[in-house]
């Protein structure tokens, strides 16, 4: 198993990405849904959970030909070691779970649940 091979990138282009982040992200959305085309989904199709992933973001060139990078890095330690002092954070990205990125954020509602495509 490598790992790109098993995880999807949803891009706000796609058909089904609003309807993804509205189930994704509930009465969130519509503030979420405020920053396309800066957003993306991330779609775990391994049977392992997601404890760690990093992406970059790359803007379209400006009139004079430059672009921007920036990198963004997610972890979820309470993933690993289990959760601390009772927190309920996330705990990765599970089996066929989904997840909204954007450039410098991530967003989830606490109670999150995982959506079909």
């Amino acid at each position: 198993m490598s790992g790109l091979d098993t995880v999807a990138i949803i891009s706000p282009t796609s058909v089904e990405f609003d309807a993804l982040v509205m189930a994704l992200l509930g009465r969130l959305a519509d503030r979420a849904l405020r920053l396309k085309p800066y957003l993306a989904i991330v779609w775990n199709q391994s049977p392992r959970t997601i404890v760690a992933f990093t992406s970059e973001w790359i803007s379209f060139p400006n009139e004079y030909g430059a672009t921007t990078q920036a990198r963004s890095r997610v972890t979820f330690p309470d993933a690993v070691c289990g959760p601390v002092l009772g927190r309920s954070v996330q705990q990765g990205i599970p089996p066929d779970g989904h997840m909204v990125i954007s450039v410098t954020c991530i967003a989830n509602r606490w109670n999150a649940t995982t959506v079909s495509a």
